[in-house]
C-alpha cells in the first residue's frame, strides 16, 4: 500500500490579534452578527491566471473560523482520509470570527494569504465555512453573503479545485436538543448558493440534529458553551466533510475512531452517512 502521508497544516487562526497561530481546542471568540464595510469590486474580483499543474497527494484547504478551527478539525479530516488509505496534505486558514466577505477580501490579513495561496499553490478542494451568526443577519445575508462566495468559488475553480460550503449548527440546548430552526436555515442559505454556483454542502448542522434525534444518544456534540463543537463534534463535521468531498468512498467503512471509542465513533460515521446520502429530510423538515 502507498505509504500514507499527512503534511502539517499552515493554519493561521487568531483571537483577535491576540494568538499568532492556533492552539488545539483552544476557544476563540463567539461568531457576532453586526455590519462589516461593503467592500469595492477590486477587491473581490477574479485574477486572470492560469491553473497550476496538479500531481502528488489530495491537498485540501481549509477557510473558515472557530467552527473548523476548534479541536484541530482540518487535522481529523486530514487523518480520516489516511485511514481511508489516501495520501493528503490539509492546510488552512482560519480566523475566530472572521466571514467569508472577509476572507474573500484580498487586502484582509487573511484574505491577502488566501489570494497567494490560490495564486501559488494547487488544491483539490477548498472547503468553505461561514460565520454562523452573520449567516442569519440581513444585513450581511444574501447580498454580502453570495457575493463573497462567488467571489471565492470563482478564484477556487479557476485554480482547478473544487469548492465544499461547510454548513454548520445552531446552539445546543439540553439534553439531545438542538437549535433546529437556525441550523436548518443554515443549511437552506448554504443550499441556495450552492445550487446557483453549483456546489456541493457538507451539511455537518444536520448531522449534530441525526446524532441528537436518538433519545438513547450520549454524546454531547457542542463544547461547554453549547456553540462551538466538542472533540465529537468536530470529528462528526470532518467525517460529514469526508463523505461529501469522496462519494466514492463509504465513511462507515473507513477504520478511524481518533481519540474518540470505535462505538461513539461508528455512531458518527452513521449520522454522517446518512445526511450525506440523502439530507432532503432534514431541508424540508
Amino acid at each position: 500500500m502507498k505509504k500514507r502521508k499527512i503534511a502539517l497544516f499552515l493554519l493561521t487562526a487568531f483571537l483577535c490579534g491576540a494568538l499568532p497561530a492556533c492552539a488545539g481546542g483552544s476557544p476563540l471568540p463567539e461568531e457576532k452578527t453586526g455590519t462589516l464595510p461593503a467592500e469595492s469590486a477590486e477587491q473581490t474580483e477574479t485574477p486572470e491566471t492560469e491553473t497550476p499543474p496538479k500531481a502528488g497527494p489530495v491537498r485540501v484547504l481549509f477557510i473558515g473560523n472557530s467552527h473548523t478551527y476548534f479541536n484541530d478539525m482540518p487535522t481529523i479530516f486530514g487523518e480520516i482520509a489516511a485511514a481511508d488509505g489516501r495520501e493528503i496534505e490539509v492546510k488552512s486558514v482560519l480566523k475566530g470570527g472572521w466571514t467569508l466577505e472577509k476572507h474573500a477580501n484580498k487586502t484582509d490579513e487573511c484574505g491577502e494569504q488566501i489570494e497567494k495561496m490560490l495564486q501559488e499553490e494547487r488544491f483539490d478542494y477548498v472547503i468553505l465555512q461561514e460565520n454562523s451568526d452573520m449567516l442569519m443577519s440581513t444585513a450581511y445575508y444574501p447580498t454580502r453573503y453570495e457575493k463573497a462566495v462567488a467571489s471565492l468559488v470563482g478564484r477556487i475553480h479557476k485554480n482547478g479545485a473544487e469548492p465544499i460550503l461547510y454548513s454548520t449548527w445552531g446552539n445546543w440546548l439540553e439534553k439531545n436538543t438542538m437549535d433546529t430552526e437556525k441550523t436548518r436555515t443554515l443549511a437552506k442559505r448554504n443550499t441556495a448558493i450552492g445550487r446557483e454556483l453549483d456546489v456541493p454542502v457538507a451539511y455537518a448542522g444536520f448531522a449534530f440534529m441525526k446524532v441528537y434525534s436518538d433519545p438513547a444518544n450520549r454524546i454531547k456534540l457542542h463544547y461547554t458553551d453549547n456553540h462551538h463543537p466538542s472533540l465529537y463534534g468536530s470529528c462528526l463535521a470532518a467525517m460529514t466533510i469526508y463523505a461529501t468531498a469522496f462519494p466514492d468512498s463509504d465513511i462507515r467503512a473507513v477504520p478511524y475512531h481518533g481519540k474518540i471509542s470505535e462505538a461513539f465513533a461508528a455512531t458518527l460515521k452513521n449520522a454522517a452517512y446518512e445526511v450525506v446520502k440523502d439530507p432532503a429530510p432534514f431541508l424540508e423538515g
